[in-house]
């Protein structure tokens, strides 16, 4: 008898500190502003547009003055991060980088720069396809959906598909 009340008093200071970090943490408040508001609910919402860099790299990337026959590089964080003018020492270079960025959502902001008459487009992605367990199949139709898309905004324009950089093993949870 006495072990079962010890047993309820310590499940009780559980739920008790369980509820105390969730409401620390604003827990309900983040669930009701992404499921919600947002309309990100995971499993559902395509994985681009349940990242929070995808939307404001976009508005950020359309505010920018047009650069003549740029350049285009299209990406995930491997793009992001690197500084492609210094890198190459070329001026004309559009960093379209989003940390997180799968083939999809690359796909899906080919047409933000559709005004532009870029001299090329260069395409490095799909890492994070992997890490959210795509299987070869899925990341072949997702990468034809890219390809077939820059064809109609870009039908002159040499694209550049760069092979998807290796991820370890411990990443990758193997």
């Amino acid at each position: 008898m006495l072990t079962k009340k010890m047993l309820l008093v310590s499940n009780l200071i559980t739920l008790v500190l369980l509820a105390y970090l969730a409401f620390h943490y604003r827990v309900p408040q983040k669930l009701w502003r992404n499921w919600v508001i947002e309309r990100r609910i995971p499993g559902i919402t395509p994985s681009h547009a349940i990242n929070r860099n995808y939307q404001s790299s976009r508005e950020i990337f359309s505010s920018y003055r047009s650069n003549p026959n740029p350049i285009i590089i299209f990406g995930d964080s491997h793009v992001r991060l690197v500084s492609w003018q210094e890198l190459l020492g070329m001026t004309r270079i559009a960093n379209r980088g989003i940390d997180g960025d799968t083939l999809e959502g690359v796909t899906a902001r080919l047409a933000d720069e559709s005004k532009s008459n870029p001299t090329a487009v260069v395409i490095l992605a799909g890492t994070n396809n992997l890490l959210r367990g795509s299987t070869l199949d899925q990341m072949k139709q997702a990468t034809e959906a890219l390809l077939a898309e820059s064809q109609i905004l870009w039908p002159t324009t040499p694209l550049i598909l760069t092979s998807v950089p290796p991820v370890a093993s411990y990443v990758m949870g193997h």
